[in-house]
């Protein structure tokens, strides 16, 4: 009989247990260190993420710097830690899960290039790293857009720190009343004025590429609707029939505009064809017919009605068949206003002699007030659907509020007594 001697083996497996067991140690010791950051960062419920100094041209770098923070804040999805240090790179001691960085020069022309990278603390990699150019008036646009690239790169979800905010005010220069239609980042800074009038300008709309805006101007005597480009300043008159041209609103594809004329008498809801200005009824009937809307897949028209005996919101397909009434609480609702996700519907509502902001969910068919002021006006999304703004009257004083849908929170984004803000827009994202 061969005897085999088991004790070497027997000490092998040993050594092969010891250097797993070491293994799995470090793994579990590193697991719950990046386990640790991931977990504080859901406790809060907020993003813990540092900004770097943007090398180069100190003064740019902390208007970037500047700009970044804030927009990330005003999220409510980030928490900006104090000012990241090289010593200090353990995610158990400081908590930051990601490093905003960049460098910035300028070339002779006065042209800056910023370049910004994005670190991923927790991964040790970088997970963006992309370089913008453009002109001193630019800079504040490229911060945005910097702001945007981190919060889809940390959260998943598109930013809105790039889109725009349009409005409409109203202000008395030496006794003259003027009228403005302002270009506002979507904090309501870096105005731009994209036209001035002595008349009247109301129904704000976006077009869905974000490079023109339709409205009603009453430079003619009456109500008359312009497309105007943004970028050019090109005006293009569309609509200027008899009696009134008003409520402007685009189709999905951006080939169409739903506007309310009285031509025949009644208010009545038509579709116009922004390439020839062609006409035609959307829906005929002996009600007065308004503020039409078309629904994200273009397929329906949301719009506004007194043919129940008050003001109210109906919907329809795209051939006026098949009306329903959606709102049915309170003495009048009006002003819709559906999400780019169609899954909510924000308009005015009037009970007790106070107009005030209402929700309705589109899926689970429930209503909420979600403003409590006496004269709320001029309610619209977000283009993610996740905030709304608003114009609220309080002590004849006319505000932009705005509201986080996800948390609730809201704060006052402007407040100026020396004009009045009449409408207010948001604009899409722009691709």
């Amino acid at each position: 009989m061969k005897m085999i001697d088991s004790e070497p083996n027997i000490h092998k497996f040993l050594k092969y247990i010891d250097k797993f067991l070491l293994l799995l140690f470090i793994f579990i010791y590193l697991f719950q260190c990046s386990y640790t950051a991931h977990a504080k960062t859901i406790e809060t419920g907020k993003y813990n993420v540092t900004i770097s100094d943007f090398n180069g041209i100190s003064e740019v770098g902390f208007f970037i710097k500047e700009i970044i923070n804030k927009d990330l804040i005003s999220s409510n999805k980030f928490k900006i830690l104090h000012e990241f240090k090289e010593s200090k790179k353990k995610i158990g001691t400081d908590n930051i899960s990601h490093v905003i960085s960049g460098e910035i020069n300028q070339e002779c022309d006065g042209i800056y290039n910023i370049n910004y990278q994005l670190f991923d603390l927790i991964n040790k990699i970088t997970i963006d790293n992309v370089s913008f150019s453009g002109s001193k008036v630019e800079i504040s646009n490229i911060a945005h857009l910097i702001s945007d690239r981190v919060f889809r790169k940390i959260t998943g979800e598109r930013g809105v720190f790039s889109t725009k905010i349009a409005s409409i005010l109203h202000k008395n220069e030496n006794e003259t009343d003027i009228f403005e239609i302002i270009i506002a980042d979507y904090n309501y800074r870096n105005k731009q004025v994209a036209l001035r009038s002595k008349e009247p300008i109301i129904s704000l709309s976006w077009s869905p590429d974000g490079s023109r805006i339709a409205y009603s101007s009453f430079e003619s005597g009456r109500p008359a609707i312009y497309i105007h480009n943004i970028s050019t300043g090109e005006r293009k008159l569309i609509a200027d029939y008899n009696g009134s041209n008003s409520s402007p609103a685009w189709s999905p594809d951006g080939l169409k505009i739903s506007a309310t004329l009285t031509k025949n008498g009644l208010p009545q809801i038509y579709i116009i064809d922004v390439s020839n200005k062609n006409i035609h009824p959307f829906i005929s009937s002996h009600s007065s017919d308004t503020e039409a809307i078309f629904t994200k897949n273009g397929k329906d028209i949301i719009f506004n009605s007194d043919r129940s005996g008050t003001y109210q919101i109906y919907r329809s397909d795209i051939n006026g068949l098949k009306v329903r009434r959606i709102t049915f609480n309170g003495e009048y609702n009006g002003s819709p206003k559906i999400s780019p996700d169609s899954s909510k519907l924000l308009y005015v509502k009037s009970k007790d002699d106070r107009f005030q902001i209402a929700c309705l969910n589109l899926i689970s068919n429930t209503e909420v007030v979600i403003t409590d002021g006496d004269n709320d006006s001029s309610p619209c999304f977000s283009p993610s659907s996740n905030e709304i703004i608003y114009i609220s009257n309080r002590n004849n004083c006319r505000t932009i509020e705005k509201i986080n849908l996800i948390d609730g929170s809201n704060n006052r984004i402007y407040s100026d007594t020396d004009s009045n803000i009449m409408e207010i827009a948001w604009g899409p994202f722009i691709e």
